[in-house]
């Protein structure tokens, strides 16, 4: 795919979820993607079958749904499970001076994403090789404004992770498919009480897949 193509695919589909980027981060966004495809033939981050089109609708469009809900740019992302990148680094691309911390335990992929930020020349951005799970080097109570799982463990599971962040400002959200509401119901079973702010359902323009953003704060 030519810059000009992901270039108009990445602004129509971001218009779509919500977050339209401004060129200079559509730039760098290219940059990462094409990084992404020439270091997936050899790395598993992404599926190799997987058309251009479809990497852009499902990873770069989706990640960009996040972007629209986050808010201030100064409000720190810790994104648990990141992958390839999607959506923390995406989210830091589109807004360099928002903090990040991507955490991701498969040394391949964190070795991808710090080459990425080298490339970019991005600061403010940190990527840890682990799980969020007791005794990981993150603290719970350092000033995450947000705390970010896409499709990485269920609804309940990932509430559970994220029992020490319990400020009255930090948000977690979990990005999911259609299904989600199977695991929304398990919410309510929980030793600690969870309050669902917002509910953003979307559809990828060019895949179709229909989406949504649930954002959760302590109810305490």
């Amino acid at each position: 795919m030519h810059f000009q193509a992901f270039s108009e695919q990445v602004s129509a589909g971001g218009a779509v979820v919500g977050y339209r980027p401004d060129p200079a981060a559509v730039a760098g966004l290219f940059d990462y993607f094409t990084e992404l495809r020439r270091r997936a033939a050899k790395v598993n981050l992404i599926s190799k079958e997987m058309a251009d089109e479809e990497l852009v609708d499902k990873h770069f469009v989706d990640s960009l749904a996040l972007a629209g809900v986050l808010g201030d740019p100064a409000a720190a992302l810790l994104d648990v499970g990141s992958g390839a990148g999607f959506p923390g680094l995406v989210c830091k691309l589109v807004e360099p001076r928002r903090p990040v911390r991507l955490m991701e335990p498969r040394l391949k992929r964190v070795s991808f994403l710090r080459q990425v930020i080298r490339s970019q020349g991005l600061d403010d951005i940190d990527v840890l090789a682990c799980r969020l799970e007791p005794g990981a080097p993150v603290d719970g109570e350092a000033a995450y404004r947000w705390v970010v799982s896409r499709a990485v463990t269920s609804i309940s599971d990932f509430l559970t992770r994220c029992s020490s962040f319990r400020r009255p400002d930090c948000r977690i959200v979990c990005m999911k498919g259609p299904r989600y509401k199977e695991e929304l119901a398990a919410v309510a079973t929980l030793p600690e009480p969870w309050h669902l702010e917002q509910r953003h359902e979307y559809r990828l323009p060019v895949s179709g897949a229909e989406r949504v953003l649930l954002v959760f704060r302590t109810a305490q």
